[in-house]
């Protein structure tokens, strides 16, 4: 028992920061009452289209829902630092408010009895502001508060006359809206031998002349003068977390976890009604305007109206799951309509005598948790945060194609779609991978992959392998179609056997490489998925995060603080770098904010385009050619992390706390900001040859952009130089071996150059060369040329710029560049063989 009131006490102070009680106004009479009028759902500048719907949208999660005295107009609160006033005939918004920024800090409003003035304490920078709430405008800021204060709670009184305010150290601070100078301080008296949770709940009572301060399990009325104790209203049993006055002013109610709601007597402090509440009971009531109907929102999430005079619950209006936060309500004065923010971004609305939704929301509740793009572009399909659904998207015209049936726990954090696009893949932290037939919008078959929580996961970009790591330094490979665990990769530590693992796993363009990116040990292993052999070690790695692969496999995203690097994946290397501003300071003026959360990045398909999102809430798009910003958007929402670009590159989807996706305008490639590219002519192609293998990855990208632009001088260039990679000949392979140990210096040299450029395809025959007992001149370059095929000495340039040419001939994408493909394709099974058939493959699927 003793657990479970600390729990209660610790919960209030967080309920107290994102609810409160209110009442809304009864609709217009112009316009049907409970019915809304239809209005646009707005899109911001540069999206194309909205996918899911909602009323009076914020860009975060809203937290206060405030009526205005005029019975026209709503005002909400939410965590993008806005307040905004709506015109609740059409829905639509007439101004916001801009909040001064605010880290880990409290924001308590009020609005004063005749609707004119928002008033708003903040405990970042110990202010309270004031707007008039016709135009938006500011027009008071008090003076700040002693360093060590903050704010608990703030309320005007009922006349409009005076302000109240609450802090830590038990002290009310009485103020004047008008001169904005303190008028009093009102300090409670201890209450001898009872220990008191202080809440920090504080309301004027209608005359004006007591405080109403909620302490613990009962509300104390003091003298608003001299902090006298005036009445005592106790007869809960468990931590009040919220009163309000009748309209009548002689009655007062309020509710706690004990379930149970109750009326008391003002000028008695008896209680003259007790209403039951389910268990957990409520945190937040409302009266509607002729006193008879009481609304109490419960910690079921549900909202129940009870009639006062009988006792007695007549409705109850279930909100959902909704999003990650607290709910918080409003109730039209005639107690007809109820308006709920349930941790989203919009408001729900409801008839409180059907239950009906007013204005149905379409798309998921809390948010999105994944998405990912069919291989066609013209589906998107989402997963959503809390009722733990997948939707799919029509992505020309933003309607539902189907919603595939909940999950029982876990939301699906990763999705991907099979080549043909009939089938979906999805995994969630219940470590089950599910494949659903998307038009019949049933799950076909499920398996768990892993007896351990995941730290990592990814499946092929052909999705029919499936990797997941977790604490226990192993890799699990499966094959997704037969359910059938393919191999168990040991994971090696890279900084001795008590390094912390943390990895992020990751596959290339061939279906097949797969990565373990482990930024803390500041390296990353690659494996053949399919043969479980591990390939190479890529050391120096930064200590960074990987966000997101490109398309073809051939780039990776890593963050590390506001950097975004697009890294090279056969080398490991950054091709550019993107830095981004640091966050706004926490006060105007003040130094800068500490860096918070993370960013987040996408790649496009072409890899010429890079996007983030960051703590500053702007969109932006990049070249990754020369590193500039192309375009900044705004209007994303608060703590959006989620970006994927359409096959076709042209669009794209971000996706976080909203009930679906926004989809986006890509900058084209004329874009004020692209990369100028220099004109090529036979002469330079040989030179941008030569850059492809360097261990440069940045000018090795420039020459790649720049190749990519000269199809007809590029591509008979590169037939002549990139040849198919047969088998071995076993003669020649022996005959460079056995040069090895020749007399002269340059044929040894000629012959390690060339088994190393040979790559993988040698590996076997060295090997057993250095069984056989060689001359120490013949084990030192046996050891070189493995070491080099490994990758412990750094990446094969050779190999590497054959993938150059591989990627070249990809974005060039001409009939005369699928030829010399073709014709690297028919090769062995060498890596160069395997990336020429994935880029023809990519290329046959091209939207």
């Amino acid at each position: 028992m003793r657990r479970l009131r600390r729990r209660l006490f610790a919960l209030l102070p967080l309920a107290a920061l994102l609810c409160g009680a209110a009442h809304l106004p009864a609709a217009p009479a112009d316009g049907e009452p409970g019915k809304p009028a239809e209005a646009a759902d707005p899109r911001p500048e540069g999206a194309r289209l909205r996918l899911g719907a909602g009323r009076f949208r914020h860009g975060g999660a809203v937290t206060r829902v405030l009526p205005l005295p005029d019975g026209k107009r709503l005002l909400t609160i939410a965590q993008d630092s806005k307040a905004r006033v709506w015109d609740l005939a059409n829905e639509k918004e007439l101004f916001d408010i801009t909040l001064t920024p605010q880290l880990g800090a409290g924001l308590y409003f009020s609005i004063s009895p005749d609707g004119k003035t928002l008033a708003a304490a903040n405990s970042a920078d110990r202010t309270i502001r004031l707007w008039g709430l016709a135009d938006g405008k500011e027009t008071l800021t008090f003076a700040a508060l002693p360093l060590n204060q903050a704010f608990l709670d703030l309320e005007f009184s009922a006349d409009g006359k005076l302000l109240v305010s609450s802090h830590q150290d038990r002290v009310f601070r009485i103020w004047d809206p008008v001169t904005a100078k303190e008028v009093r301080q009102v300090s409670p008296s201890a209450i001898p031998n009872v220990a008191v949770a202080f809440v920090g709940r504080v309301r004027f009572f209608p005359d004006g002349k007591a405080l109403a301060l909620i302490e613990d399990w009962a509300v104390r009325a003091l003298d608003a003068e001299d902090g006298k104790e005036l009445r005592w209203f106790g007869g809960h049993t468990a931590p009040i977390a919220a009163l309000t006055f009748a309209p009548d002013n002689k009655h007062m109610a309020t509710v706690a976890g004990d379930r149970a709601a109750r009326v008391w007597d003002l000028a008695t402090g008896k209680t003259i009604a007790k209403l039951p509440l389910p268990l957990g009971g409520g945190r937040e009531l409302a009266y509607a305007a002729d006193g008879k109907t009481l609304a109490v929102l419960c910690n079921d999430r549900s909202v129940r109206l009870f009639d006062v005079a009988a006792a007695k619950q007549i409705s109850q209006i279930d909100i959902g799951a909704g999003g990650v936060g607290l709910p918080t309500f409003a109730l039209s004065n005639d107690g007809k309509s109820l308006y709920v923010s349930s941790g989203e971004s919009i408001l729900r609305g409801y008839d409180t005598g059907t239950g009906k939704e007013l204005f149905p929301v379409t798309g998921h509740a809390g948010g999105v948790q994944a998405l990912v793009w069919s291989p066609d572009g013209k589906r998107l399909a989402t997963s959503g945060v809390t009722d733990r659904s997948i939707i799919v998207w029509d992505a020309a015209t933003g309607k539902i194609l189907r919603q595939l049936p909940a999950l029982d726990m876990f939301a699906s954090t990763l999705m991907q779609f099979a080549p043909d696009g009939k089938t979906l893949l999805s995994y969630g932290f219940d470590r089950t991978v599910r494949t659903w037939d998307v038009a019949e919008g049933k799950e076909l078959n499920s398996f768990v992959s892993s007896p351990l929580q995941p730290i990592s996961f990814a499946f092929s970009p052909d999705g029919k392998l499936f990797a997941v790591t977790a604490a226990d330094r192993h890799i699990r490979v499966w094959d997704v179609a037969a359910e059938k665990e393919l191999h168990r990769l040991e994971v090696k530590p890279g900084m001795g056997p008590g390094a912390y693992y943390f990895a992020t796993l990751s596959f290339a363009g061939d279906h097949r490489t797969l990565q373990a990116h482990m930024p803390n040990e500041r390296l990353a292993r690659r494996w053949d998925a399919v043969t479980g052999k591990e390939l190479a070690e890529v050391k120096g790695t930064s200590l960074a995060f990987v966000s997101q692969r490109s398309n073809d496999g051939k780039n990776y995203v890593l963050l590390q603080g506001l950097t975004a690097n697009l890294t090279e994946f056969a080398t490991g290397r950054v091709r550019q770098s993107f830095n981004l501003p640091p966050p706004p300071p926490a006060v105007p003026g003040g130094p800068p904010r500490p860096f918070v959360g993370h960013l987040a990045a996408a790649v496009s398909p072409d890899g010429r385009t890079l996007a983030t999102v960051a703590t500053d809430g702007l969109l932006r798009f990049w070249d990754t050619g020369s590193g500039k910003t192309l375009v900044e958007r705004k209007g994303l929402p608060l703590n959006s992390r989620l970006l994927a670009f359409a096959p076709d590159g042209k669009t794209l989807a971000t996706a976080g706390p909203d009930a679906g996706a926004m989809l986006w305008d890509v900058p084209g490639p004329t874009a004020e900001g692209r990369l100028v590219i220099k004109d090529v002519t036979a002469e330079t192609v040989a030179e941008l040859w030569k850059d492809l293998a360097g261990e440069d990855s940045a000018r090795a990208w420039q020459a790649i952009l720049n190749l990519t632009s000269a199809p007809k001088e590029t591509v008979p260039f590169v037939q002549k130089q990139l040849k198919p990679t047969g088998a071995p000949d076993a003669k020649h392979i022996a005959k460079l071996i056995a040069d090895l140990d020749a007399e002269a210096f340059q044929e040894r040299e000629s012959a390690t150059e060339e088994l190393v450029r040979a790559g993988k395809t040698v590996e076997e025959a060295v090997k057993k060369a250095l069984d056989n007992k060689p001359s120490a001149e013949a084990k030192q370059r046996l050891e070189f040329v493995l070491s080099k095929l490994s990758g412990n000495l750094g990446p094969n340039m050779e190999e590497v710029r054959a993938a150059r040419a591989v990627e070249v001939l990809e974005k060039i994408g001409t009939p005369e560049a699928k030829k010399v493909l073709e014709e690297v394709a028919k090769g062995g099974d060498s890596p160069l063989t395997v990336e020429a058939r994935s880029a023809l493959e990519r290329l046959k699927a091209r939207p």
